[in-house]
């Protein structure tokens, strides 16, 4: 071998060994195996997996507090509280309106204000509570109540609610039916005396008797969507959507 090939080969080798002594770190993370690839990926889909679990736990969670303690959406299946309400409205309750029912105990956190009369209230049937009425409370602790021939009177005096109204002009004697004659009562403490709106036509505290202060829900607030459920199935409801409805505040109604 001459001595330029020697001196080539000597030149080679150093520059091997210099290529693999300075440069190995960088050499192995720029090229990772595929082992290394599937792990790091794995590793990733899993977290990913997590966060968003998380998010959907974290919004079931504010979900059921939003719904147990402030607001809760009802539909109006009849047509006992018209012309207020109507059958095919859906309805928002604040349900911290006259106070939280603190769960699994007596006590109450005080809401924003005491029930009054002339507010429409969900609260749960006396009867059965697994069943939620809705109603004016028209009758406070100590008040008098007394129907005749149709006409409520609240401590003697007459009780005019604007979005009352009557569809049969018969008027049953006392004897027959509650319905148009009825008392007088006094409502004890802690219990309110509700009617419908649609006086001919609502099952209410004239024929079940009052409402205690633990069985309220809470106040309706507002309509935010009205359809026409008399139409056909679920589709040809949008044709009779009630826009003029929707958005209706009622709790100075």
């Amino acid at each position: 071998m001459t001595s330029n090939a020697v001196e080539k080969a000597v030149l080679n080798q150093q520059s091997t060994a210099v290529t693999r002594n300075v440069f190995p770190d960088e050499i192995h993370q720029e090229y990772p195996s595929i082992e290394e690839s599937r792990t790091k990926k794995a590793a990733n889909a899993v977290h990913a997996v997590r966060e968003f679990a998380e998010i959907i736990v974290l919004a079931l969670i504010i979900m059921m507090v939003f719904k147990a303690l402030i607001f809760q959406i009802y539909k109006i299946p009849s047509e006992s509280m018209m012309p207020t309400l109507y059958p095919g409205d859906r309805i928002l309750v604040c349900k911290c309106a006259y106070g939280i029912p603190v769960p699994f105990t007596d006590v109450s956190i005080p809401g924003l204000r005491e029930p009054s009369r002339g507010d429409v209230v969900v609260f749960k049937f006396p009867p059965d509570h697994r069943v939620h009425y809705i109603k004016r409370l028209v009758g406070m602790p100590g008040d008098t109540i007394e129907i005749r021939n149709k006409v409520l009177y609240v401590n003697d005096e007459v009780y005019d609610v604007a979005e009352v109204q009557f569809i049969d002009p018969l008027v049953m004697p006392g004897a027959v039916s509650r319905r148009d004659n009825y008392g007088p009562i006094t409502v004890p403490p802690n219990a309110f005396f509700m009617m419908g709106d649609n006086r001919d036509n609502s099952n209410d505290s004239r024929f079940w008797g009052l409402v205690r202060d633990n069985e309220i829900i809470g106040r309706t607030v507002m309509i935010y969507w009205s359809w026409d459920t008399k139409h056909g199935g679920f589709p040809d409801r949008f044709a009779h959507i009630r826009w003029d409805r929707i958005g209706t505040i009622l709790v100075d109604r």
